[in-house]
């Protein structure tokens, strides 16, 4: 959904299924980057993306990942269907 800033079951879901590595490679930091397109201004996909990048956080936060090893960035991709997001979580900073 447009501008939802919340984590939906299928979200969680899938960050769940990553806690294994972040726990094993403890040591990495964790990026989070989040990939809007949702707005026609970059400015405003930017300043969203930033907000779903601390939700995001705070979800791994509450998970027990140290706020310490989190790197957030947000882009607008305008390769991705108007209206649409990605998130992008891993120990290595994402490509841009």
């Amino acid at each position: 959904m447009p501008d939802s800033l919340d984590l939906d079951p299928r979200s969680r879901k899938a960050l769940d299924g990553i806690f294994e590595p972040l726990f094993v490679y403890s040591d990495l930091p964790v990026f989070i980057h989040v990939y809007n397109h949702e707005h026609e201004e970059p400015y405003n996909d930017v300043i969203m993306g930033n907000r779903r990048t601390a939700v995001v956080a705070e979800y791994l936060i509450s998970r027990g990942v140290s706020p310490e090893r989190l790197y957030m960035s947000a882009s607008q991709d305008r390769s991705l269907p108007m209206g649409t997001h990605k998130v992008s979580v891993g120990v290595e900073a994402p490509t841009q």
